[in-house]
């Protein structure tokens, strides 16, 4: 305790005991009023002295909290600053699962599209392509018009189609 604090709660002290216990100095008990003002000053001082290590207590607690209250902010600042990221995040997230269901459905089409298109490739496989055939060769042009018979059928069987008499 200050000398301050203690001069202003002896001054306190005095007014008190002016008003309450004055008349004690007129009393017959003159000689002990001393001893009584000594005794009530020192309760008196011991009711200070507690008062001032509760309120010194108080501010600690003030203060605790106070330190709490300030890391409690930060963090809330900080989980704050986390919500909108991932907010950000899930956003982009959405907007890419929408983008990819898009380009899924896109690829579903060209899905269905190539499977026709297998399908009349292999009607076609199904029915094998008729070339005439010759005997033997009774001029130059009919030994040419062979060679290119039997060329386009290799070139046919290269495709991946028949011709008539492979079964």
């Amino acid at each position: 305790m200050t000398d301050i604090t203690e001069l202003a709660q002896r001054e306190k002290f005095e007014a008190w005991w002016e008003r309450e216990y004055k008349h004690l100095e007129s009393s017959k008990y003159t000689d002990a009023v001393p001893h009584i003002k000594y005794g009530f000053w020192m309760a008196y001082q011991a009711g200070g002295a507690e008062l001032v290590e509760a309120l010194d207590k108080s501010e600690s607690r003030l203060h605790e909290v106070a330190v709490a209250c300030a890391t409690a902010e930060q963090a809330l600042e900080k989980a704050q600053r986390r919500n909108g990221e991932l907010e950000t995040y899930s956003k982009t997230a959405l907007e890419f699962r929408e983008a990819a269901r898009d380009e899924n459905r896109h690829l579903k089409l060209e899905l269905e599209i190539a499977e026709k298109r297998i399908a009349e490739q292999e009607s076609k496989l199904a029915n094998p392509v008729q070339l005439p055939k010759t005997n033997g060769y009774w001029t130059e042009t009919e030994k040419a018009y062979e060679e290119a018979i039997t060329l386009a059928k290799r070139q046919i069987r290269v495709a991946g189609f028949r011709c008539e008499g492979d079964e």
